[in-house]
C-alpha cells in the first residue's frame, strides 16, 4: 500500500513539474528578450583553424557582432573537450566525440506594436529572424566560422542556412532578464543621459542657490539627448 501511495505522489510530482517546465521557446524568452543557444560539431582538423580565426576577431565597434543591432551581448567559443577534473566528476569521464562551437546571445527585439500581424513581429519569429539577420547582415563572417562546422551549407540558401543553425539550438531553462523590454539602442540612449546628468551635477557643483540650478537643469538638459 506504501509503494502505491509513493508511486502515486511522485505521478504527480512528475506531472506538475511536467506542467511547469517550459515549452520550446519559452525558457529562452522573456519578455522582448530572447536567449540563443548553439551548439554545432567542428570537424577535428579545423578546430585550431577556428580557434585561430576567433581570436583575430575583432573587439568592440570592430567586432562582426556589432553590427548585429538587436545584440546586447554575443560570443564564439570552441570547445575541444570536456573538463572532468573536478569532483565528484562522472566515471569513466565522458568524451566529445568531436570538438563543437559554441555560440551564445542574448537580444531584446524592438517594439513593433505597429506592425498588425504577430506572426509577422521580429520578435514573434525568433530565434529564425535572429538567424535570417545573422545571414544578411555578416554573412561572410558566419561562412567563415560555421564553415568549419560538419555539414555546414553556406549562406547561399537562406532556408538550409536556417535550418542547419535552428537544429543545433539548445533551449534554455532559465533566462532572467533585469529589463526584458529595454533595447541595445535604448540601453545606450539611458548611458548617454546618464554621464550627461553627471556632468551637470559635477559642473554646477558649487551653486548654492536652487533657483539658478533649476533654470541651468531646464537649459541644460534639452540638450542632453537628441530629439527622437
Amino acid at each position: 500500500m506504501r509503494t502505491v501511495k509513493r508511486l502515486a505522489v511522485l505521478h504527480d510530482v512528475a506531472r506538475t513539474v511536467g506542467a511547469a517546465w517550459p515549452t520550446r521557446g519559452g525558457g529562452s524568452r522573456s519578455g522582448r528578450s530572447y536567449a540563443v543557444t548553439l551548439l554545432t560539431p567542428v570537424r577535428p582538423e579545423s578546430a585550431h583553424d577556428l580557434a585561430a580565426h576567433l581570436r583575430g576577431l575583432g573587439r568592440g565597434e570592430d567586432s562582426p557582432l556589432a553590427k548585429l543591432p538587436y545584440v546586447h551581448f554575443a560570443r564564439w567559443l570552441v570547445i575541444e573537450q570536456l573538463k572532468t577534473d573536478w569532483p565528484g566528476a562522472p566515471v569513466p569521464p565522458p568524451r566529445l566525440q568531436s570538438p563543437y562551437l559554441l555560440f551564445t546571445v542574448s537580444l531584446t527585439a524592438p517594439d513593433e506594436e505597429h506592425v498588425r500581424r504577430r506572426e509577422d513581429r521580429y520578435v514573434e519569429r525568433l530565434p529564425e529572424s535572429f538567424l535570417h539577420e545573422l545571414r544578411s547582415r555578416i554573412p561572410s563572417d558566419v561562412d567563415a566560422i560555421w564553415g568549419h562546422c560538419v555539414g555546414y551549407p553556406g549562406t547561399g540558401d537562406a532556408e538550409a542556412f536556417v535550418h542547419y543553425l535552428a537544429q543545433s539550438q539548445i533551449e534554455t531553462a532559465l533566462f532572467h532578464v533585469g529589463y526584458p523590454d529595454v533595447t541595445v539602442d535604448e540601453v545606450r540612449r539611458a548611458l548617454r543621459l546618464r554621464e550627461q546628468l553627471i556632468d551637470f551635477a559635477r559642473d554646477h557643483q558649487d551653486e548654492r542657490d536652487p533657483s539658478r540650478l533649476q533654470q541651468a537643469y531646464l537649459q541644460e538638459s534639452p540638450t542632453w539627448l537628441p530629439s527622437s
